[in-house]
Formats: structure tokens, sequence, C-alpha cells
């Protein structure tokens, strides 16, 4: 489907939609690092989860027989872990289908990126492992529905709202009386990977899917735009297959003409293809496996970075009765 076919294809009806909204607080510099140069780390200091869905798509902490586990709204709050760690600069390989790291000689050099980084816990709901935020639950749905990320929409004439966005938070500076971009850049370097498992009888994981979302797609950390540049795998070749890859330009913000401390007015990003997920048929349980991360590969992953950001990120995911019952081939 071309794009103009797409952006045709956004008005079509929404018979059930999945939202996933997570806000990430506070990406504070706490130790140093030297990958491209980064002096500076960020961390996660706070972070607030809703998940929501529309009656008949329900969601779950844990794939239980129990209907009463089951409900349109799952809180991540409580889930939280108390304490956060520095998230140091990785990259995805698609080669090795894993997260890597650097490694380093005794006199701290970077030898190479090569050095698999460590899962979490697989039953934790929400983890840090000091590399990356991952977020997890299930879905399913009592008909056969097909999933994408839901578009960036409006809750208001120019304030962003529901869909699928991450932007530099707009932060108020009572000096210049105007408010200045809490991201520092580290949003222009910053991707979303989302892992779909599909659950066969008994629990046991089927089949796989790993998609990466790269937000702010045609923008760099000194603001400039330019024709899209694919990050560089450290194997050579793009960071992900064009297919597993969802691009979106990037959504922004601006003061308004008379400036107030609580107005923004934005002016949200579009996907550049329909981002498909997945298929579900009817009494289907999926696995959705949410990770963020600071994108060491990514041209704007430099010095350039601040030493203090805050990023603001929704996910929603959209169902639609279309589509068959099984996961559609890629790659």
């Amino acid at each position: 489907m071309t794009v103009s076919q797409y952006k045709r294809k956004k008005n079509i009806q929404i018979l059930k939609t999945l939202y996933v909204t997570v806000v990430l607080f506070a990406l504070l510099t706490v130790a140093t690092y030297t990958w491209f140069d980064l002096t500076f780390v960020p961390s996660v200091n706070d972070m607030s989860i809703y998940i929501n869905s529309s009656p008949g798509l329900l969601l779950s902490f844990d794939n239980t027989d129990n209907e009463d586990d089951w409900s349109t709204r799952i809180d991540f709050r409580e889930k939280m872990p108390k304490e956060t760690k520095p998230l140091i600069p990785i990259t995805y390989s698609k080669t090795d289908n894993s997260f890597l790291t650097a490694g380093y000689a005794a006199d701290g050099r970077i030898i190479d990126v090569n050095q698999p980084v460590p899962n979490p816990i697989d039953e934790q709901y929400v983890s840090n492992n000091g590399y990356y935020m991952k977020i997890s639950f299930y879905a399913k749905s009592g008909e056969d529905v097909s999933v994408y990320l839901s578009d960036a929409v409006e809750v208001e004439e120019g304030k962003i709202g529901a869909g699928t966005w991450l932007v530099g938070a707009p932060v108020w500076d009572g000096g210049s009386v105007s408010h200045t971009n809490g991201g520092g850049g580290a949003e222009t370097a910053m991707r979303v990977g989302i892992k779909i498992t599909r659950l066969t009888a008994g629990g046991r994981k089927g089949e796989e899917i790993f998609y990466v979302y790269e937000p702010n797609c045609d923008v760099h950390i000194d603001g400039g735009k330019s024709e899209y540049k694919e990050t560089e795998s450290i194997h050579n070749g793009p960071l992900v297959d064009r297919d597993k890859h969802i691009k979106q330009t990037a959504s922004t913000w601006r003061d308004a003409d008379i400036v107030q401390k609580n107005v923004i007015i934005s002016e949200l990003g579009e996907f550049e293809e329909e981002p498909f997920l997945f298929d579900l048929a009817a009494d289907q349980t999926v696995k959705i496996d949410l990770f963020f991360w600071l994108e060491g590969q990514d041209e704007d992953c430099g010095n350039l970075l601040t030493q203090k950001a805050i990023i603001m990120s929704n996910i929603q995911f959209r169902a639609e009765t279309e589509g068959g019952s099984d996961l559609r081939p890629v790659g």
C-alpha cells in the first residue's frame, strides 16, 4: 500500500480500540558513557502507564482462565519498579535478534558493540535492566480483529492527545516566560520496540514478530529537517527490515501566540505507511512487550544531548474487524 493510499484509508470506521498510554518523565543524567562520543546518559526517573480498551477487547497482566482478571483497563502504576537504573545507549541487531551494547578494554576504550544485553525476569510486568524499559501485558478478543498502531490525534484543537507519538516535553521557564524543550534532543534518537508473541494452547509461546517504531524520523537533534537517512546496523545495512520498521514524522509543539503556562499548540506527525501489527482471531491471545531505548547507532545519539531530558510518549493500538486469524507474513 502506498503512502497516499494509506492516508486515504485513515478514515476507515474503527470498531474496537486498544489503548496503551505510556508517559515517560524525567530522563536524568547520572553517569558518563562513550559511544559516538556520548557524554551524558539518561535514566528513567518516573513513569506512569495506563492501558485501556473498548468493550470486546480484553487486557490482563496475566494470561489466566479467570475472566475476572480480564478487563478493558489495567493500571501499571503499582507495578513500576521502586528504583530506576541509567539507560545506557544500546542498539537492536536484526542479525542477532537481540539488543547489543558495547564491550570495553581494560583502559575503558570501546572494543566493539557486541555484548548481548541481559534480559530482565520474564515474569515482571515492568522492568528496567539498565538498558531499556520493558512493559508486558496480554490481549485477546471475542472476534476476529486486525491490530494497528493508532494515528496521533488531538483531544482539543492544537493539543496533543490520543494516538501514537513521542515528544520532548514542554517545560515552563518562568525566566523567559516561555516553554522549553525538555527532551533536549533525546526524542530524536529514541526507539520503541513492539514484540508480538502469539500464544498456543496452554499458554506456550508460538510465533513472534518484532517491530521497531521510530518517531520523529524526519528531524534531528539540531532542529533541522532533511531527507530521511536510515540508521545503520552494526552489521551493515538498515537497523531493521523495512516491513518491520514503522516510521512516523515528528510531532511538534510551540507556544501559543499569547504565551500561557498551560497552553501549547501542537502539530502531530503522520505514519509514512499503514502501521499494521498483527491479526487476532476470536479467543486467541497474544503477549505484547514494549521496549523503550536510546538507539546508540542513531546519528543524533551524541554530545548534543543535554544532561536532563523529559520525554512524553503515548502508544495506542487500534483494532478493526477486518483481517484473518494468522499473523501476516513479514520478511
